[in-house]
């Protein structure tokens, strides 16, 4: 079969791109050969999200246009020249350069140092594609509850694109497998959707791209996960059901999403007239009469071995994944145990890992290998004294407790990214340094970080220009700086603060996506794509009348 280089030379790769190649080809050279189940063996998680199993690839239809990246992997910079294409990124003509754009000066210079200001037609198309992406994150909120994994929702969001004509820009994105990323608490970015389960109070990130018509589209947004009765789930599930799986509403380009079914609840990967390619894995080494810890081995949703709860010490073997050193509360040699830390850890055992709780959610979704020795029991059967958790002044509270303690930080701090992504996009005018962004940014957390709050935005993630390409200079760094260049009209970007609970540093887990809080803090994401006007801002990816209210509205309405 005959393969086709660069159609043309005047495509050109930019320097971020070839640094980002480099890092991503260093590391396939190297760890390519190894399984996932060889890359995590060793690795350190840092709280309840584990690595889990993905789904399948799912193939396309060949009418959804596509970027000039989903089949290498590789983004082509595609310039804003007069020769451009808009047919999924191809160019044809000669290269694009910002002189070239002499429609914005009479005099035919460019009034901006900057190649990819967007027209008015472009604006447009930018708008378009926005708007497909809000009705799209309003789906996802009506079907965000506890007990869905974060594989369904970006099945979700890939049936909606396919079926509107919409590419969802992440997949194959410099290799990216899925169409979204979703990432759960402590995970800050880039979370790859696979069959871990939503949980009561969780804080799901969920970032939504997509392209057509040779634009790119992007936002996020942070959502809490509620607990529903037995009649809203099934209110929900017949919402999702609906939509995409009653036969009527199917098209004729639904078989291509529905290829292959994944059932994540029995770990079955099913094509039609095949049984299921999953297979069921054994646990070394075996229980033995040394070691009198009952191992389960049926198949775990995380591929974790579950322990007993006697089995506490910090010798115990932890297959599928070495976890921080339970004696010491999960801290690094030389870290102290933050008291957020505790409360997560001591939400985690009594309220997800309780073997007591009636609710089959608990019993049957998911189990994990995640314990924490909080020192010798005194004689009243008490944990020692070093555990009071003073940031919330209680010894030892309910679950009811936990999880009212749970659903008011995690609320807190869900607000708090909003206020801050909102307080970035009011300073945002022609004249003004790309500076303002990051100090109206910490400036708001200054204000807003009293008594125990110490709200931080995770440095070195930065927004992006967006449009033609997914990402696109200048970028803008959400914390304080001294880029002096300055906003011009018509230029269009996206602002995406991670707030963290705490000033914490970040790890990426071996898949080379996941980026992980290094300590066991949550995050909280919102991010909007803007184009500057003459009076401001406006917000592309906005709430519409339609929409769902936030989750702090509808409690005080």
């Amino acid at each position: 079969m005959k393969t086709r280089k660069n159609v043309h030379p005047s495509i050109r790769i930019t320097q971020f791109d070839r640094t980002f190649m480099k890092c991503k080809e260093g590391y396939n050279r190297r760890y390519s050969h190894l399984k996932d189940s060889e890359l995590f063996g060793s690795f350190r998680f840092v709280g309840r999200q584990k690595k889990g199993i993905t789904s399948p690839r799912y193939y396309l239809p060949k009418y959804v246009e596509r970027p000039n990246y989903h089949r290498t992997g590789t983004p082509v910079y595609v310039p804003y020249g007069s020769g451009g294409q808009r047919s999924g990124g191809q160019m044809s003509g000669s290269q694009g350069s910002a002189d070239q754009r002499s429609d914005f000066n009479e005099r035919g210079k460019s009034p901006h140092p900057y190649g990819n200001v967007k027209r008015e037609e472009e604006i447009e198309t930018i708008r378009s594609n926005c708007q497909f992406a809000r009705e799209l994150m309003d789906d996802v909120s009506y079907i965000i509850c506890e007990g869905v994994t974060t594989n369904d929702l970006d099945i979700y969001i890939l049936n909606k694109c396919i079926n509107n004509g919409y590419y969802p820009s992440p997949l194959n994105y410099h290799l990216f497998p899925k169409s979204s990323c979703i990432s759960i608490n402590e995970i800050l970015c880039h979370g790859i959707p696979d069959n871990n389960i939503l949980y009561e109070n969780d804080i799901v990130k969920v970032d939504i791209s997509v392209f057509k018509d040779g634009f790119h589209a992007d936002m996020c947004e942070s959502f809490l996960v509620p607990k529903l009765t037995k009649n809203e789930k099934k209110k929900k599930k017949k919402f999702y059901d609906f939509i995409y799986l009653n036969d009527k509403l199917r098209t004729r380009h639904t078989k291509f999403i529905l290829k292959y079914h994944f059932d994540l609840t029995t770990n079955k990967v099913v094509k039609t007239g095949k049984h299921c390619s999953i297979k069921r894995i054994r646990y070394d080494p075996p229980n033995s009469k040394d070691r009198p810890t009952e191992q389960h081995r049926s198949y775990d949703d995380n591929s974790n071995a579950v322990m007993s709860s006697g089995d506490l010490g910090g010798n115990a073997p932890f297959p599928g994944g070495d976890y921080h050193n339970a004696a010491d509360g999960g801290a690094l040699p030389g870290e102290d145990l933050d008291e957020l830390e505790q409360f997560h850890r001591q939400y985690d055992e009594q309220v997800i890992y309780d073997k007591q709780q009636s609710s089959r959610t608990y019993e049957d979704l998911q189990s994990y290998l995640y314990r924490q020795s909080r020192g010798p029991p005194s004689d009243h059967g008490n944990r020692s004294d070093h555990n009071r958790f003073a940031f919330f002044d209680k010894r030892k509270p309910g679950v009811d407790e936990l999880k009212r303690l749970m659903r008011e930080k995690n609320l807190d701090l869900i607000r708090t990214a909003h206020e801050c992504t909102m307080e970035a996009i009011r300073v945002c005018k022609p004249g003004v340094p790309f500076s303002a962004i990051g100090e109206a940014i910490e400036s708001h957390l200054e204000r807003k970080n009293k008594g125990h709050l110490r709200y931080a935005v995770v440095p070195h993630l930065c927004g992006h220009n967006i449009g033609r390409n997914f990402h696109e200079e200048p970028f803008i760094m959400h914390t304080r700086n001294d880029d002096d260049r300055l906003l011009c009209e018509n230029l269009v970007f996206t602002i995406e603060p991670i707030i963290s609970e705490r000033p914490c540093d970040f790890i990426m887990w071996p898949d080379n996506w996941t980026l992980s809080n290094a300590r066991y803090f949550f995050s909280a994401q919102f991010e909007h794509t803007i184009v500057v006007r003459k009076d401001g801002a406006e917000v592309l990816t906005g709430k519409t009348d339609r929409s769902p209210k936030f989750v702090w509205e509808c409690e005080k309405g």
